[in-house]
């Protein structure tokens, strides 16, 4: 479910140590504060699940491209889980490619199997 700001406060102390365990993997100390101003200004949203323990956020771009900003759950295989349900949210505003980055070498082995093509250092997958 999309959430609002209300909603989005009441999830921080689920969704905020797995952002900042990312962040800091990935060198990016405030990433957590970049994702909580983005989604408050609706310039990217959160997605999570019920129980709390999977979300993601998408972040809407130029050139009708979604970036997969975060994607996490407790379980792992990440991709499996939320790859069909955000190629479907994506199709619903219009977008025609989905992007994301990584600096996980075992990620980028496993994304081709999944249809996502690199690019530089972003991944793309075409949606249409």
């Amino acid at each position: 479910m999309q959430l609002n700001l209300i909603q989005f406060n009441c999830v921080v102390s689920a969704i905020k140590p797995h952002i900042e365990k990312i962040g800091r993997k990935a060198k990016r100390p405030f990433l957590f504060e970049d994702v909580e101003k983005a989604c408050l200004e609706k310039r990217a949203f959160l997605f999570i699940s019920p129980d709390k323990k999977t979300f993601t956020v998408l972040k809407p771009m130029p050139g009708r491209v979604v970036q997969v900003w975060i994607a996490y759950s407790v379980c792992g295989n990440c991709v499996e889980q939320f790859q069909e349900t955000i190629v479907k949210y994506s199709k619903e505003i219009g977008a025609k490619t989905l992007e994301f980055e990584t600096s996980s070498r075992a990620l980028e082995k496993l994304m081709k199997n999944h249809g996502w093509n690199k690019a530089y250092t972003v991944w793309r997958m075409p949606i249409e």
